[in-house]
Parts: structure tokens; C-alpha cells; sequence
């Protein structure tokens, strides 16, 4: 998860300065993938972790905190986009995700570890 989530990040950066086709095309494919390998390990060992009894109640406050709350997440960078532009709002994204990431690199150890 940590590895997915820095590489995640780090390719959006890289996508926020980009200014040719080809190297923003491949810097939007890392991160797809970042993106989608750190969701899929993290809905696993969530998933691997719950007691059967529990996994419903559990996977529908997962899908709350990742669905739900998405369309909020958007508003506000489309706000922020709208006053600072839309490379410096994928940029300040960005680090706000690799600041995360990197604060919760220890936790995410444990999880890689039990995973």
C-alpha cells in the first residue's frame, strides 16, 4: 500500500508540471494504477481482517468513506481549481496525498506486512 500510494502521488506531481502529451498520458497511467493497487490492497486486507459477522457493516462504511464522500473531495478541488488553477490544484492534491501517505507510512507497513 505504501509503495502504491507514493507512486500514486509522485505521478500526479509529475502530471501537474507535464506539459507533453506522451509524458502526461504515462504519468496518468502510474497513477491509475497507483491508485487502483492501493484501493484493492486496502478493500483485501479490510475484508481479511473483519469477522464474517461483521463484513457487511464494515464494507458499507468502506463504501461510504470512498463513494460517499467523493463528490465533496470534488467540489472543493473544483473550487480550488477555479481559484488557483487546475495544475496547481492537482499539485497541492497531490502533496496533501503524499503527506498522508508518508504520516501514515508506518501504519501501512503493518498492514503490507499482515497482507
Amino acid at each position: 500500500m505504501s509503495a502504491a500510494g507514493l507512486i500514486f502521488g509522485v505521478s500526479l506531481i509529475a502530471f501537474s508540471f507535464s506539459r507533453n502529451y506522451d509524458l502526461s498520458a504515462a504519468t496518468l497511467a502510474f497513477a491509475g494504477w497507483g491508485m487502483v493497487s492501493f484501493l484493492a490492497v486496502g478493500n483485501s486486507s479490510i475484508q481479511l481482517s473483519t469477522p464474517d459477522s461483521l463484513r457487511g457493516r464494515v464494507m458499507s462504511v468502506y463504501a461510504l468513506f470512498f463513494l460517499g464522500i467523493a463528490p465533496i473531495g470534488n467540489a472543493l478541488m473544483g473550487f480550488i481549481a477555479h481559484m488557483v488553477g487546475t495544475d496547481r490544484a492537482i499539485t497541492i492534491g497531490s502533496a496533501l496525498c503524499l503527506s498522508a501517505i508518508l504520516l501514515s507510512s508506518g501504519r501501512l507497513k503493518t498492514i503490507d506486512r499482515a497482507s
